[in-house]
């Protein structure tokens, strides 16, 4: 299966992260409690690339676009 960046799903879309592409943010995710094996679902979108809202295993998180970018999954 091919990785996808988070940004590509839908509203209301699950996907597994399997890697971040950015080390520095790939940190921070992880500090958040963003890891890989998590399961993670797309809950709200903002428009013109604004922020996104996040459940991951249970725990809502907002993100900018730019930040969840740097998330890859498998769909």
């Amino acid at each position: 299966m091919v990785n996808r960046r988070l940004t590509d799903l839908q509203e209301n879309q699950w996907g597994e992260i399997t890697q971040f592409s950015d080390d520095v943010m790939a940190s921070r995710m992880m500090s958040m409690g963003i890891l890989p094996g998590s399961c993670i679902c797309m809950m709200k979108k903002a428009p013109m690339k604004g922020g996104i809202c996040l459940k991951v295993d249970n725990n809502k998180v907002a993100l900018r676009c730019c930040e969840a970018d740097s998330i890859l999954i498998k769909a």
